[in-house]
């Protein structure tokens, strides 16, 4: 290891770069540890919520020096959130939380009694002093290394327990998988709260000795050209995400945005943590071959929290697998294969081998037997990476013994090919159509294909006590919102249903983008959605039973109030304006009489709030800065901006003002 050598380069606002070298990250984890010491934190919990990436890692790094069990919390806004933060602590039983006095200060958690009511020490370590000869602080050690609480994507949050075993065997199998090196160059845009960016990105570079690039995750959200930049940049060697992260370049950068990107650095594009799509794989490689992107980079991988993280991957240089296949019985119990394309096959994806140290096994979902190759089953897997189950539930049921061996049982539907691992889905995200079984997938995957439809945003699933009564939620792509006729893309979507399925669905609904429950990490909640669907609580733009009034002016007038903008820049028209993307945005009309109210309050999250500033950069061509809406994100804040930098636009163009 060399002192000196670059741990972590985050990218911040304005080109900015802060670095920090293994050497002075050390003693910044030292001198926290110091001053942490004296608050007896052996084996509590300890809830960490941060902003800063390089803030998070010194104090989960402290945490383990002083003995304490970390859980990571993503930071956010809004009552919701605060919610998730006072279940977490009533589930950890947590006494302490570390975060950044300005988060506090900004998110005013007080004014929803969440500190007060528990009762829970507040640590913010950024105002601890500097430390001359400060004395190390003893290591205690702990079995637990932190807790993952996983992102509920088809339950409420539970807390993973990953124990120091467990990690530090699952960082020898991502080494093992993925070839990383001291040399390598890691670029993650991921959260860091969540296992794939924690675990397989900023642990990961630790454990190996390399350096690690850290891009925030709303600045790939808003222009997906900065991760491949920054590839580009750092000559990165290994960087992934989710499938719908690759989805996302394909369809929002240019070809004629390539010229600057080198992607011939890029050994290891993994995609995992959500089903894998051989065609967003081949649509990626087709846009950004001419770039030296290779297919062979990419490495399709399964894991889970509950896993620690990596389970399978892809092994070596050659390209990912895929099969055609169908059912052979009413019951997909058998895998039969097809050579070639046709009316009844579709194509699944390879998740990859089996890595060593790990072992799995398909188990029949009718007699608890482990299933032979090409027979369908329960994904289970047993290893030394595999965790002690959740914190504080009780967890015997989420086993299987197989000859005194305990498999974790995932609730992931897959069989085995060749020594692959085929993930098919979720077993509660399967319904039965005349004696047969289909996944919601099966559904999803051919609706993506319709031009106005968001591809990684379809959700499909059965309404209570009967399997045939299927409801399709998709997400409209924010171009269609104003100018597509609804209907049309009803009966498109009700054809695709009608040819996978054989029947006509109960119910359509055109959804605006990102409306979808999702986890933090870009899951889809199906089983949220249709809790959200028989609440009445979705936010329809228009679906096939009822129409639902949502507020927005016709698309005429939007394109004259544009123009009246361009020309006066009024503020009373540049209000309505914004009224109506942020009413585009959350799916109906908000109430804005109280021009403070904030705009997360009202549903305009983080994600929703890059697409508004992406969409109103674009229509008046100014460059509304990210900050805006995050420092002050009040209807007004926003007003005056949009009118100063419009101002600005038209004294320039008039001569009067020279830049």
């Amino acid at each position: 290891m060399f002192p000196t050598k670059l741990a972590f380069i985050n990218l911040e606002a304005n080109n900015i770069e802060r670095k920090i070298d293994y050497s002075n990250l050390l003693s910044d984890v030292q001198k926290l540890a110091y001053h942490l010491n004296n608050h007896n934190l052996q084996n509590e919990r300890v809830i960490l919520i941060y902003n800063d990436t390089i803030e998070f890692i010194i104090a989960f790094l402290a945490c383990q020096y002083v003995g304490s069990i970390p859980v990571p919390v993503y930071f956010s806004r809004g009552k919701k959130y605060l919610e998730r933060i006072k279940n977490i602590l009533d589930d950890t039983g947590a006494k302490f939380i570390f975060s950044n006095s300005q988060i506090f200060s900004e998110q005013n958690y007080s004014k929803y009694n969440i500190i007060s009511t528990l009762k829970n020490k507040i640590i913010f370590t950024n105002l601890f002093g500097e430390v001359e000869n400060f004395i190390i602080p003893d290591y205690y050690p702990s079995d637990i290394a932190f807790l993952q609480y996983t992102s509920g994507s088809t339950s409420n949050p539970k807390g993973v327990i990953v124990t120091k075993n467990s990690l530090m065997h699952n960082q020898v199998l991502i080494k093992n998988a993925f070839n990383c090196n001291e040399d390598s160059v890691i670029f993650s845009w991921l959260p860091f709260h969540h296992d794939m960016g924690l675990i397989g990105n900023i642990l990961h570079s630790i454990f190996i000795g390399c350096t690690c690039i850290l891009m925030s995750p709303l600045d790939f959200i808003s222009n997906p050209k900065k991760w491949l930049q920054g590839i580009t940049k750092y000559r990165a060697s290994h960087s992934g995400g989710p499938n719908f992260s690759f989805d996302h370049c394909v369809d929002k950068i240019d070809n004629k945005d390539l010229v600057d990107i080198d992607l011939s650095s890029w050994k290891v594009a993994y995609n995992g943590s959500e089903p894998i799509k051989a065609e967003t794989m081949d649509k990626f490689v087709s846009k950004f071959k001419a770039t030296g992107f290779k297919k062979e980079a990419f490495f399709p991988c399964y894991g889970l929290a509950e896993a620690t993280l990596l389970v399978t991957s892809k092994v070596g240089n050659s390209s990912y697998n895929t099969l055609r296949i169908d059912e052979e019985e009413s019951y997909r119990s058998k895998i039969k294969k097809f050579r070639i394309d046709n009316n009844s096959s579709h194509l699944v994806t390879s998740s990859g081998s089996f890595i060593d140290g790990m072992k799995l096994k398909i188990v029949s979902l009718s007699n608890v037997e482990e299933c032979k190759e090409l027979e369908e089953g329960e994904v289970c897997i047993q290893g030394e990476s595999v965790c002690e189950g959740y914190w504080n539930h009780n967890t015997e049921e989420l086993y299987y013994y197989f000859n005194g061996e305990r498999y974790l049982r995932t609730g992931d539907l897959g069989f085995v090919y060749n020594t692959e691992l085929y993930v098919l889905g979720r077993i509660k995200e399967t319904f039965i159509i005349r004696g047969k079984n289909f996944y919601a997938l099966d559904v999803e995957n051919p609706i993506g294909d319709i031009d106005e439809i968001n591809r990684n945003g379809i959700v499909c699933f059965a309404l209570e006590n009967t399997d045939e009564c299927i409801v399709v939620v998709a997400e409209l792509k924010r171009y269609f919102v104003n100018i597509s006729n609804f209907s049309d893309i009803i009966k498109k979507i009700e054809r695709h249903v009608i040819e996978t399925l054989g029947i006509l669905p109960f119910d359509v609904i055109l959804v605006p983008q990102l409306s979808i429950p999702r986890t933090t990490s870009g899951k889809l909640q199906r089983a949220k959605c249709r809790k959200n669907y028989l609440k009445k609580q979705l936010k329809i733009l228009f679906s096939k039973l009822s129409y639902k009034e949502n507020g927005l002016k016709d698309n005429a007038h939007s394109i004259a109030l544009k123009e009246l903008i361009l020309i006066e820049g009024n503020k009373k028209d540049i209000k309505q304006y914004l009224i109506n993307l942020i009413t585009i945005k959350i799916g109906k009309s908000p109430d804005l009489n109280d021009p403070n109210i904030r705009l997360d309050e009202i549903g305009v999250d983080s994600l929703r709030a890059m697409e508004l500033i992406n969409t109103l950069n674009n229509d008046f061509d100014i460059s509304l800065d990210a900050t805006v809406i995050f420092e002050d994100n009040t209807l007004n804040a926003i007003v005056n901006a949009i009118e100063n930098l419009i101002w600005l636009k038209q004294k320039t163009l008039g001569g009067e003002i020279i830049l």
